[in-house]
């Protein structure tokens, strides 16, 4: 496995995180333990986690296909 530049950049305001990284922004609110996440790519997503222990859950949630 070969090196890859990642950037990311991240500032906290109150309970609300906008996180800059090479692919866009991504805005992020939430209590200790639960997260809701609009990525920089327009996907939602819903973090539920155990503070303090790093285990976590992701649910993304699927965009709405254009087509009827």
């Amino acid at each position: 496995m070969g090196w890859r530049f990642r950037f990311r950049r991240s500032k906290k305001l109150g309970p609300m995180r906008v996180t800059q990284t090479q692919s866009g922004t991504s805005l992020s609110f939430g209590i200790p333990g639960l997260r809701y996440t609009w990525r920089a790519n327009g996907e939602k997503q819903i973090t539920v986690g155990i503070p303090g222990s790093g285990l976590s859950w992701v649910k993304r949630i699927k965009k709405r296909s254009s087509n009827p």
